[in-house]
Parts: C-alpha cells; sequence; structure tokens
C-alpha cells in the first residue's frame, strides 16, 4: 500500500471508530436513563405500597398542600418529602392525598374538610435530575373505605323549569348537612342520591335560576322521591365600548409657523391621558426625516426647561416642546415647557436641516415627511409615534404607527399635524387621546389656528377615547351571566361589548385589558329585556388588574342570609384577604390570584353558630369574575378531647373520627403536640368519637359520645392508648463511610443476638428494617418501658475469596414510650 493509501485508509478507520464511540455514548446515555426510571417507578410504587398498607383514616388528606415550580402539589404534613439515593441517583419522593367522589362516572376532587366520601386518592411524584433537568415520575391510585356505612336509602326525582316544565340538564342538587352528598342532573333532569337515613335539607341550583330548597326526611331501604321546580332569573343585556389610555401621546406637530420677526417656529405638544403625573426623564423623544435621512435620538437630552416645575407632565395635561422659549400663534403668545438647546444638533445625524445658529433651529423639515415617536426610558419600549408622508404616501418615513398619515406633500409652513379626541372627532374641550396603532387614521391636518398648542400651565383635558381595548373580558357579579370580550367594530375601530343575560337588580361589572381594569358598583338591570350603556367617559381602564375574582351567595338551609351573630366572613387561597357576605341579600365578591382557587365560606368559624365550607377548585382567568359559587351552610359547633398514653403525656398525630348517628365520618382531625385534638364546626347533633387504629393498639374506651350545640365547644372525654408505636433512628458506616449496601436491623426484646433463620419470625416480639443507601434506618416498635428492647445489626460483607461473612453488633438497654422518636443509635464498623 502507498504512503497515501495508508493515510485515507486510517481517515475511514478513524471516522468509523468516532462513530462507534458516540454510538456507545448514547447507548450508555440509554441505558443510563432507563435504569433511572426504573428505580424512579420502583420508588413510586415502595411509597404506594406503604400507605395502601395503611389504615384508612391514617391515610390522612393533604389540609395545605406546598407547590413545585411546575405546579406540582405535595404533602408537607403527614407525608412530607422524602429525599432518597438510590444507584448514585438521589431521588426525591413527594406525595399527595385528596378526597375524591364519584359522581355521574367521573372522579371529582372535593375539599379536604368534605366529610369523609370513602374514597382518597393518592398521588406519588418521584423526580430526579437527568442531563440538567428535571424529570418526574408520577403513580397515581385510589383508595377505599372498608368500613363505609352503605348507602341503604336515597333521595331521587327531577329539576325542571318552572316556567316550561322542561328539564334542566347539569342542575347540582346537594344535601346542605353533608356537601359529599351530591348529584347532578343529565339530559332528562334526573338525580339519585344515595345516603343514609335522616332528616335532611336538600338544595337546588342550576346557572341562571334562583335555588330552591327542599326539608326532607328518608328511612332505612326507602327512595323518597324530592322534585325541584326552578324560577328562571330575568336579565337584561349590559353594553358600551371600552378604552385604554396607558401612555403619554403626542397630540401635536407643526413644522413652521411664521413669527412677526421671521423665526419659524416649530413645535411638539405630549398629552398625558393617565391618571397619574409622568416625568419627562422617564421617556426620550426621537425624530426621523425621511427627505434627508436625518435621525435625531433621545432629543429631550439637549432642552432647556422653563423651570424645575416643568420637567413634569401633569395627568390630563399637555407638554410642549419648541424650537424657541415663547412664540406666538394668532397674536397670543406661549410660552414652550422645554425648547431647544445650542447643542440639540448634536442629537441629530448624519446633521439638522437648515441648521445655521443662531438664525435658524429647526429639526423638521418643511414640506417633507417626517416623523416623532416616544420610547421609555427603561425598557426601549415605542409608546407612541406621529409620522406623516409626502407624495401620496411614497415618502414615508420610519416608526410610523401602521400607515403614516399622507400630507401629500409634507407639512407646510402654518399647518399641523393634531389627534382626534374620539374616532373621526376633535374638540379643543376633550383631550386628543384617540389612538388606534394607525397613523393614517389617528391624526388629522388643519390651519394652527384651528386648534391652538397647549402647554403644562394649560387647563387639563378629559378624554372620550383612546386605545380600543379589544380582547377585554367584560364580568358581572350577577350569578347569572357568563364573561364576554369586547371587539373591534368600524373604521376607525373601537371596543365594543354586550354582555348578556345579567340578571335583574343592582351589580358590579369589571372590565380587564391586561393589566387594566374598570370597576362600576352600580350597574342596574331594571327590568326584563333592559340594557344598561356604559357611557365612554366612564369607561377608560385605569385600575390596576392583578387576579380575578370569585362571586356567589351564601344562605342558612332554608335559603335564608346569615347575619346573626355576624354576617359570614369567605376567603380563598390566593385571595387578598377576607370579604363578607352581604347580611341581606347573602351574595359576596371575592378578590382572588389567577389559576385554580379554593373558596371557604365562614373559615376559622367566625361565626360559630355555622359550620365551615370549602368549593371545589375553580379556574380564574385575569380580569374574571367566576359566579355562581355558592355555600349553604347550617347551624353547628364543636367537639373536643384529649388522647394520652398514660393519663400524664399527651399522644401527637394519631387520627380521631367523628362519627354522626348514620355511621358517617362527617370530621377527620389530628391530635396537636399536647395529645388534644378540636373537630371542626358540625351540625348540631350526636357524634361517635372514635380513634381508628393500627391492630397493635388498643383505646380505652373504644368509643366516646358527644352531643354537638349551637357555637358551643363541648369536651368528650379522654382516649388512653396502649401498645402505641415509638420509632428508632440512626445510621451504619464503614470505615466513616456510610454502607450503600444495606444492613438488616433487627429491634428484639431478646437478650441473645436473633437468630437469622425462620425461627426469627416465632422468638420474642422482632420488627426488622433494611437501612438506606445513604446508610439510614428508622423501624417502627410498640412502646416498651418495663422490657428494654435491643438492636441488632447484621452487616454481610463479602471477602476476597467471596466467602460472605456477616459482622453483627449491637445495643442494649434500649426504651421507648409512644409517639417518641429516638434518634442516634448508630452503628460503625
Amino acid at each position: 500500500m502507498t504512503l497515501v493509501e495508508m493515510m485515507i485508509s486510517l481517515v475511514i478507520l478513524s471516522v468509523a471508530v468516532l462513530g462507534l464511540i458516540a454510538a456507545f455514548g448514547g447507548v450508555q446515555r440509554g441505558i443510563e436513563m432507563a435504569k433511572d426510571k426504573t428505580l424512579a417507578s420502583n420508588l413510586a410504587q415502595e411509597k404506594m405500597q406503604i400507605i395502601q398498607q395503611q389504615t384508612y383514616f391514617s391515610v390522612v388528606p393533604t389540609m395545605t398542600p406546598a407547590s413545585l415550580p411546575d405546579g406540582t402539589l405535595y404533602d408537607t404534613d403527614t407525608f412530607p418529602p422524602e429525599t432518597i439515593t438510590e444507584g448514585g441517583k438521589t431521588f426525591t419522593r413527594y406525595t399527595y392525598v385528596q378526597v375524591i367522589k364519584q359522581n355521574n362516572g367521573t372522579l371529582q376532587v372535593l375539599p379536604p374538610t368534605t366529610p369523609d366520601t370513602g374514597l382518597r386518592e393518592i398521588t406519588v411524584d418521584v423526580e430526579w435530575q437527568e442531563g440538567g433537568e428535571t424529570k418526574k415520575l408520577v403513580l397515581n391510585s385510589v383508595m377505599a373505605n372498608p368500613d363505609t356505612v352503605e348507602s341503604n336509602c336515597a333521595f331521587s326525582g327531577a329539576v325542571t323549569d318552572a316556567g316550561t316544565g322542561l328539564p334542566i340538564d347539569n342542575a347540582l342538587v346537594v344535601v346542605a348537612e353533608n356537601i359529599s352528598w351530591f348529584n347532578s342532573t343529565n339530559a332528562q333532569g334526573d338525580y339519585s342520591i344515595g345516603l343514609s337515613p335522616g332528616s335532611y335539607n336538600l338544595v337546588a341550583s342550576a346557572k341562571g335560576y334562583f335555588s330552591d330548597y327542599l326539608p326532607d326526611a328518608v328511612a332505612a331501604n326507602q327512595t323518597v322521591t324530592a322534585n325541584f321546580s326552578l324560577t328562571r332569573m330575568s336579565s337584561g343585556v349590559v353594553s358600551g365600548t371600552a378604552w385604554l389610555d396607558p401612555n403619554v401621546i403626542i397630540s401635536q406637530v407643526v413644522v413652521s409657523t411664521p413669527q412677526s420677526d421671521g423665526f419659524d417656529v416649530e413645535y411638539l405638544d405630549l398629552y398625558n391621558p393617565t391618571e397619574q403625573d409622568v416625568s419627562v426623564s422617564s421617556i426620550t423623544l426621537n425624530y426621523v426625516s425621511w427627505y434627508n435621512n436625518m435621525e435625531c435620538d433621545n432629543v429631550q437630552n439637549y432642552l432647556n426647561y422653563a423651570s424645575t416645575a416643568d420637567t413634569v407632565i401633569p395627568a390630563g395635561g399637555f407638554y410642549l416642546v419648541a424650537n424657541t422659549a415663547t412664540f406666538t400663534v394668532d397674536g397670543t403668545s406661549v410660552a414652550a415647557d422645554a425648547y431647544y438647546a445650542s447643542t440639540a444638533y448634536q442629537s441629530c445625524s448624519p446633521g439638522a436641516y437648515q441648521w445655521t445658529w443662531p438664525t435658524t433651529m429647526e429639526i423638521m423639515a418643511r414640506s417633507h415627511s417626517g416623523t416623532w415617536w416616544i420610547t421609555d426610558e427603561a425598557t426601549g419600549n415605542t409608546l407612541d409615534a406621529a409620522g406623516w408622508s409626502d407624495n401620496g404616501g411614497t415618502h414615508s418615513p420610519s416608526h410610523c404607527l401602521g400607515a403614516c398619515f399622507d400630507t401629500n406633500g409634507g407639512l407646510a409652513s402654518g399647518w399641523e399635524l393634531v389627534r382626534y379626541s374620539s374616532q373621526g372627532f376633535l374638540s379643543s374641550s376633550y383631550g386628543p387621546a384617540y389612538k388606534s396603532g394607525d397613523d393614517s387614521v389617528d391624526f388629522t391636518t388643519s390651519d394652527v389656528l384651528a386648534y391652538p398648542p397647549f402647554n403644562s400651565f394649560s387647563s387639563t383635558q378629559p378624554v372620550i377615547a383612546g386605545v380600543p381595548a379589544a380582547g377585554a373580558v367584560i364580568s358581572a357579579t350577577d350569578g347569572l351571566s357568563s364573561p364576554t370580550t369586547a371587539y373591534l367594530v368600524g373604521s376607525p375601530p373601537s371596543a365594543e361589548f354586550n354582555l348578556p343575560n345579567v340578571a335583574t337588580g343592582t351589580w358590579t361589572v369589571y372590565i380587564t385589558s391586561g393589566l387594566y381594569e374598570l370597576e362600576n358598583d352600580t350597574v342596574t338591570i331594571a327590568a326584563t329585556g333592559s340594557t344598561y350603556v356604559f357611557p365612554s367617559s366612564t369607561t377608560i381602564l385605569y385600575g390596576t388588574a392583578t387576579g380575578g375574582f370569585v362571586s356567589g351567595e351564601v344562605t342558612d338551609v332554608n335559603g335564608n342570609p346569615i347575619s346573626v351573630p355576624s354576617p359570614i366572613e369567605i376567603s380563598g387561597n390566593g385571595s387578598g384577604g377576607l370579604v363578607y357576605a352581604d347580611a341581606h341579600t347573602g351574595y359576596y365578591l371575592l378578590p382572588v390570584s389567577t389559576g385554580s382557587v379554593t373558596v371557604t365560606a365562614n373559615p376559622n368559624y367566625a361565626n360559630p353558630d355555622y359550620i365551615s365550607q370549602s368549593s371545589a377548585a375553580i379556574s380564574v382567568a385575569l380580569g374574571e369574575v367566576a359566579s355562581g359559587v355558592d355555600f349553604t351552610l347550617s347551624q353547628g359547633g364543636r367537639l373536643s378531647g384529649w388522647v394520652t398514653r398514660d393519663g400524664v403525656n399527651g399522644l401527637q398525630g394519631l387520627t380521631v373520627n367523628a362519627v354522626d348517628s348514620n355511621g358517617n365520618t362527617q370530621d377527620q382531625e389530628t391530635t396537636d403536640v399536647y395529645g388534644d385534638f378540636t373537630t371542626v364546626n358540625m351540625a348540631t347533633g350526636t357524634y361517635s368519637i372514635e380513634v381508628p387504629l393500627d391492630t397493635t393498639e388498643s383505646a380505652s374506651p373504644s368509643s366516646l359520645s358527644g352531643t354537638v350545640a349551637m357555637g358551643q365547644t363541648v369536651f368528650v372525654g379522654t382516649f388512653t392508648i396502649s401498645g402505641a408505636m415509638g420509632t428508632i433512628e440512626g445510621s451504619v458506616s464503614s470505615k466513616g463511610e456510610p454502607i450503600s449496601t444495606g444492613v438488616l436491623i433487627v429491634v428484639s426484646t431478646a437478650t441473645t443476638p436473633v437468630g437469622l433463620s425462620s425461627a426469627t419470625l416465632t422468638e420474642n416480639a422482632v420488627y426488622t428494617a433494611s437501612s438506606l443507601e445513604d446508610g439510614t434506618y428508622s423501624v417502627s416498635v410498640r412502646q416498651s418501658t418495663a422490657t428494654p428492647y435491643n438492636i441488632y445489626a447484621y452487616y454481610p460483607v463479602i471477602t476476597s475469596t467471596g466467602a460472605v461473612n456477616i459482622s453483627n453488633q449491637e445495643i442494649t438497654g434500649v426504651t421507648i414510650i409512644a409517639g417518641q422518636t429516638l434518634s442516634g443509635k448508630n452503628f460503625s464498623w
């Protein structure tokens, strides 16, 4: 082979080898990813199995979930996050428990305070890092209460329209005393609710109808027919035109106004349509001319100011920039707020048109095209522009908004470009604020005498238009209407809206567009078919929008608003605080953040005579009013008690259930650090208080009876728990490093090392666990104070010959009490 052939062969082989190396790397990464996903799956299934092996009532619903950046919710109390190392990879395991119920074939998530439905959804989320990205594996399962009281009776019936007799689809029928008993009607208007015997108050509601209330009773093995006839709400229409006025704009431009001394004055007028004063330093002024390709940037840096006060553009007022301090228009002397300095030409490139100092101080070119535009000093974003072309639009400068205004020859001496007050309408009585985003329709030209210049000392002018708020969301608090959006109409355009099906009465209407909103609390629909029209002067969106709203009605089981002993408070996660339902109508309006929101009526039982209720999750968009979130509250009180292991020390973390006379769990609480518990406000009546325990534990007495009295907290008694569990924790290490291969931990009252055989399970009480990859272990054991435990650790080691030696150590004389976590029981080799 020649040298060239050998070199070519080496190149070919090198390419092939590099390809194999790259392919090998890809295969290796694929294997690693598959391994990580398998480990994550095993960890998720392990946690699910651990939870499923617990008693149903030990799997406590997550009351106040925390949230990951991606929105994943997880428990921080009963099932806190766990960090686990497996196969050299660190995984984090999250758990989330929710109350669910089947409704017409679908599983519906309910608030965690809902009385037990017999179903809980468990979500285990395992996350890990791979290649700089967060990977996750999610496992879901449903846990059922094996001791759920079977429904042996039912309410059933139909919900119809009182006017037409036709069925109402998707109407909600709920038992006020237990909100987990509900059903939605089908297309035929039929519903059926399985429940336990008793006397109840049924509530039927549907969008666009007044709710109806029906007290009734049902006995065992009985189906009671309860029909509802709902009255449709009367309604009308809310209409109007929505505008935005978010920033300073250019109101007029004059290229040349000859003075008696022969000096040509040019000026630029700014108008501030907002409700706040604006500093000149917060904006930049820029100009470009098509004629000589000249551009002047940051002109405001080359201005002289008449006074310190003249660096502010007043709300609703003007600001005048000229090439001289004072000038005359129609015999009237006008003072500029700011005027060109002698260095102003330095802002322009390549050079100012006809610029000879001090005779002429002109930036704009007469009878030619040009554009002034304003940008935000902080962001550089364009806020507004006023651009004009000449020669039939063929000479159009840059930076116009939409199309430039065609002057067909440029702005001549003595003529002005002026912005309309509203579409095609110009008046010196109203602010020139119309801005569709198209200079060709937002401006007009006239003789300078028709519309004079204004400075910061001129009278302020109200606005009747602005930027058409197309896409603005319009919502009302009536509970009947659905939000609508404003849409562009006409040329020049405006943003009009029509909100139909607004119930008769006086309501609050919100109009929201981006970061701006308008609230009108006096919108009245007087009668069926009537229309409330917003006048333009009251439809400017100035307020700052930060979220949305939830509205609804709060009543007692008879449909009456609640005012005694106090009106009902309403709160929500992500809300701006508490609001009160109106004591006369029961209606409320709650400001909330956007996203998923849960609303609670009577949080923390501020009105002690009534129970507290929470809604299902509600999705709220920016500026939206999510209406029809109603609550029916029954009267109630609380029960309290104490759980102890010895009559002296309380037991923390035990579940306590309040069970009604029909065997249904109405509340579930967990004892605090002192062993105390207090139920939520429950409907008046007699309840059995029970402590569901593991098979190794027993309670004395097995249950306590308590009667709920309105507005009171009644102490029912004390539970003493025998055989309750504690936890022993520690670590295992070899030569100072955690043992990752696993050490068997055995806890027993035996005084000699427990034999590792099938006989182990027949010896003294034995509890076992295996250490984790990070070298830690945890094992639950029953309380033992009279006879101490001994802890044995068995560490298998493979010798150089392949033999397996098991080395063991022990810690003796360990006592533990129920509810205690005993740490620091460490082993080292």
